[in-house]
């Protein structure tokens, strides 16, 4: 098995001033999933038949950390991927 892949980690601003904050967005995936097709087929009491295929990725959920060893830096989850980054006075 693969380890998962951060293909992206973007912070909304690059300087943090004491009292602010910046907000860490993270885009992780594992390599390991694999994409199946559903056909989707739907029809009507008059005979109409709608057809489709629709895709699906199988793949282990990746879950992201972010951790700062300096004491007056908070780093706060808001869920998928995003994170507060808080800087002290």
């Amino acid at each position: 098995m693969a380890a998962p892949v951060i293909t992206s980690a973007t912070l909304d601003k690059t300087t943090v001033p004491p009292g602010g904050s910046a907000v860490l967005t993270v885009v992780a995936t594992d390599p390991d999933n694999r994409v199946v097709s559903l056909n989707i087929k739907g029809s009507d009491t008059l005979g109409a038949v709608v057809t489709g295929v629709v895709a699906l990725t199988i793949g282990d959920p990746v879950t992201v950390t972010v951790a700062c060893a300096d004491p007056k830096v908070t780093v706060t989850p808001l869920g998928g991927g995003k994170f507060t980054i808080a800087v002290s006075a």
